[in-house]
């Protein structure tokens, strides 16, 4: 392979600078919204506690109390740490990220757009309009120091097909519905489990008169709710969906190829449009209200 141009480095340089600056501001997002989930549900335990324990040792009661207070307070401080203006940061990092992506995969397989003798200026152009469109967050790049990745090997629709298509479907889209399938059962499991709790809670302070447990039924149901509404902040179901289905439309378009039923631009253009509309659809849903 010959030597790549200097808007080749440019287009990848950035893309492994904006990836690696979404992923530090998504994880400060998914700390933050854990951090929140933990300090909601240690208010709700602590709460309770302090009011039994105030019958025993009032100091204790006093200590727990305080305790309660201070977990509900920090939870909506934590939480704005995951907030709009920090999705929207996110968001749109990861999107400079995909969208130069997009233009190198695009150019080094013969895209559309690159078919011309221009290609090479044309990758300039694009790459820069991308990163000049968030060069508002640029703050958020200092201290990253992405690792160097080399340029893909790709030289043309059949290395195309295994170092993008098949490694999205096999190694990201498939894999990840997977990943969040898991954790989004397992969360609903703690939920269901701890509304079954809460009943079996009332029906024991019902029917036996004991005090202390009708307490922790508010608690436990609280709880119960954080984990629902978790759940729905990160979006799991949405994703799991789309995941999936970009990985089918993958293929389809692969077979497509394979049995020689499309032209090569038009199978990277198809290809890579898949892969855009399942990110832009991603970012909408993320810069949306849960409940919408």
């Amino acid at each position: 392979m010959s030597e790549p141009s200097g808007n080749l480095r440019f287009a990848w340089s950035q893309q492994c600078l904006w990836s690696q600056t979404a992923n530090r501001l998504k994880h400060a997002i998914d700390r933050a919204r854990t951090a929140a989930l933990g300090l909601g549900i240690w208010a709700a335990v602590l709460a309770v506690l302090a009011v039994q324990a105030a019958g025993l040792r009032s100091w204790l009661g006093r200590v727990l109390c305080f305790a309660a207070a201070a977990a509900a307070g920090l939870a909506p401080l934590v939480g704005r740490r995951a907030g709009t203006d920090q999705v929207r940061s996110w968001t749109r990092a990861r999107s400079a990220s995909e969208g130069l992506k997009t233009e190198v995969y695009s150019y080094l397989a013969g895209g559309s757009a690159y078919l011309g003798q221009d290609a090479d200026h044309e990758l300039g152009v694009r790459s820069r309009r991308i990163v000049d469109a968030v060069a508002d967050l640029l703050r958020s790049t200092i201290g990253v120091q992405p690792e160097p990745k080399p340029i893909p090997e790709v030289h043309g629709v059949d290395s195309y097909v295994a170092e993008r298509v098949t490694e999205q479907i096999e190694r990201y889209y498939r894999p990840k519905a997977l990943h969040y399938e898991r954790v989004a059962s397992r969360l609903r499991r703690s939920g269901e489990v701890l509304g079954g709790c809460a009943v079996l809670l009332g029906a024991g302070a019902a029917s036996f008169g004991i005090g202390g447990l009708a307490a922790w039924v508010p608690a436990v149901t609280t709880i119960s709710a954080s984990l629902t509404a978790y759940i729905a902040a990160s979006r799991y179901d949405h994703q799991i969906v789309e995941f999936l289905r970009t990985a089918e439309q993958l293929e389809r378009l692969r077979d497509a190829m394979a049995a020689e039923a499309m032209a090569d631009a038009a199978f990277v253009d198809a290809c890579e449009e898949v892969i855009s509309v399942e990110n832009q659809g991603w970012m909408t849903q993320w810069t949306r209200s849960p409940a919408t």
